[in-house]
Order: C-alpha cells, then structure tokens, then sequence
C-alpha cells in the first residue's frame, strides 16, 4: 500500500460517516486529512487550505461535485481532484474527467485503492479510475441494453 505522509488531503462528503470513514484511513495512511461537507465548504477551504489533494463526493446538496470542481480550477487550483461517487457508469466518470478531476473513485473503495489513485492524480500519471464494477459495453453511450435477436 502506498503512503500518503506529508500528503495534505480536504475529504469532501456530505455523509458523516462517510467523512469519518475517509479521514480515519487517509490518515492511518499518513495524509493529514481535513473534510467538508458542502461544496461551498470545500471551495472555501481549498482557496486557503493548501491542499495536495481534494477527495470531491459528486452528490452533495449544494450543487454537483463536478460544478464545484469547475469552480476550483477556475478559481486556480492546480492540485489533484478525484471524484468520488457510487456511481460507476463510463459517463459519470467522463463527465467528473471532462470537467476538471484528475481521477475518479468509486464508492466504497478500499485503503488501497484510495491511495493508489491519490498518488497517481499528485504524480500526473494520468486520468485515473478505481471502480469496482466491470464495463457494460453498452453503458457508456446508450440508456438501454441492445435488443434481443
């Protein structure tokens, strides 16, 4: 498993638990964690947080993860955003890709993978993803299954 020490990391969830959970083992990785539960929050936090990396929930009440990734890059942040959502679709990633993140995540994920996918977003090893659900090849560009013969 990778380690995150030295690693500053805002958790941005609007599920207690789920920032509970994310913050014990970002930490228990070695990242200092601070969370979020708004978007709002977490643009304020990161205009002054100096934060490595941003862990973005793309479901959070006051508006899409995605617009407020959109929001962070236009405000200049520059450092690493992962999406992270139960949705595991081809689109959501793309859409999370196309709009500013450097990586998604799909819910749950596991310690490692979490810090699998931080260090290859600080790295710039390219978009990444970690999802836990196979490709559906008629997911990414239909809403339907195709018909039966």
């Amino acid at each position: 498993m990778t380690r995150l020490d030295g690693i500053k990391i805002l958790a941005v969830d609007d599920v207690e638990d789920a920032l509970l959970m994310l913050s014990t083992l970002l930490s228990r990785a070695g990242a200092d964690v601070d969370v979020a539960a708004t978007a709002a929050a977490a643009i304020a936090k990161a205009k002054s947080g100096g934060y490595d990396a941003i862990l973005m929930d793309i479901h959070l009440p006051d508006m899409p993860g995605t617009e407020a990734v959109e929001a962070l890059r236009r405000g200049g942040y520059t450092g690493a955003v992962l999406g992270y959502s139960a949705c595991a679709f081809a689109s959501d990633r793309e859409e999370a890709l196309r709009r500013g993140c450097d990586g998604y995540v799909t819910k749950p994920a596991s310690l490692g993978e979490l810090t699998a996918a931080i260090e290859d977003a600080l790295i710039g090893r390219g978009p990444v993803v970690q999802s836990h659900v196979p490709e559906v090849p008629w997911l990414p560009s239909n809403s339907a299954p195709p018909a039966k013969a």
